[in-house]
């Protein structure tokens, strides 16, 4: 069951001004069975648009549809079957068990009483196993830590039995090591369970790893497209207007610096001393050419004693390199150009 979105316009309405668009005419479908991360700086509308999505919220124009039924014209108790929405705010009620927060999600299915059923109590189980918070059920949840309490609001998701699950920012108060793995999670659900699965996100790297599409908003509208396809049109980079920082055709952030020199690392310096003396460099300004034809401002050499040798070619001036730190101070130091 495809999510789409057909000609939808987002803004808020102002009571002494008028209405602030964030965008307009959007056009976006949403593939099944894929991780979709959808990227955008702060402001630009992405909460907004997964709480349009997920029939919380209204447009100023346009539609959502899921199967093609319109997502704002449907019962409360239809939506909760199509959509599970796991929002910013955290569920910190006191000695709730993690069991039962998840068995929240099967509120759709329970009748008016909200008993589970045999059925109920195993999808419960099944979508706390899957996200590997089995050990769990029986803790309280202000207990967890937050990549722990993140895995069960998504286990409730789970539990909902939804085609679409949405996150607003499920990785935003996590360390790197739990964002990775919070992702990695979402992505291997999806593609096991046929799911549709759309967060945002302002973790580019992990996005671009993880991810089969992305959205990229920003104030001309969404771009969707494959990492790769996103890269190479080169619609990543809006993200970055009117800041410090471009990104690389590799995807990697990078700030914008004044090329101050070049500098050659030679072909006997050993691969892994190479990349750091590259990185060290980049990160002073310096461009790393390749080119032996090409003249270059430092040239670096292997080391018997130390970790490389460095030369000026302007006074021939060579200096045996112990480790990084002295590297970066030398290359600080220079006056090349």
């Amino acid at each position: 069951m495809q999510l789409k979105v057909e000609n939808l316009t987002l803004g808020y309405p102002q009571r002494h001004a008028p209405t602030r668009l964030l965008v307009e005419c959007l056009a976006l479908a949403a593939p099944e069975g894929e991780l979709i991360a959808l990227l955008g700086r702060n402001g630009v509308g992405k909460s907004t648009l997964l709480r349009v999505l997920a029939g919380v919220r209204k447009p100023l124009d346009g539609r959502v549809t899921m199967g093609g039924k319109d997502v704002a014209a449907l019962a409360a108790a239809e939506k909760a079957r199509l959509i599970a929405f796991v929002t910013t705010e955290p569920v910190t009620v006191a000695h709730l068990r993690v069991h039962e927060v998840v068995a929240m999600g099967r509120a759709p299915y329970t009748g008016w009483f909200g008993s589970l059923t045999e059925a109920d109590e195993r999808m419960v189980a099944e979508s706390l196993e899957r996200v590997g918070m089995a050990a769990f059920h029986d803790k309280t949840l202000d207990s967890l830590s937050d990549g722990e309490r993140q895995r069960v609001m998504i286990a409730r998701a789970l539990a909902q039995d939804t085609p679409l699950v949405l996150l607003d920012e499920p990785t935003a108060f996590l360390d790197l090591p739990n964002r990775y793995q919070i992702a990695l999670l979402l992505r291997d659900l999806a593609h096991e369970t046929g799911k549709t699965i759309l967060y945002s996100s302002h973790d580019l790297s992990t996005a671009l790893e993880l991810c089969d599409t992305l959205w990229v908003m920003t104030p001309r509208g969404v771009a969707a497209g494959a990492p790769e396809d996103m890269l190479l049109s080169g619609m990543l980079e809006g993200m970055f207007e009117g800041t410090p920082l471009t990104l690389t055709p590799q995807g990697t952030v990078q700030l914008k610096r004044i090329t101050r020199g070049t500098l050659r690392v030679a072909a006997d310096v050993e691969p892994a001393v190479a990349r750091m003396v590259e990185r060290t460099a980049t990160r002073f300004g310096y461009e790393v050419v390749e080119d032996e034809r090409r003249e270059a401002d430092v040239l670096v050499g292997s080391s018997a004693v130390a970790r490389c040798v460095l030369t000026r070619t302007d006074n021939r001036t060579t200096v045996e390199v112990p480790d990084f730190h002295a590297l970066a101070t030398l290359l600080r130091s220079f006056r090349v150009r």
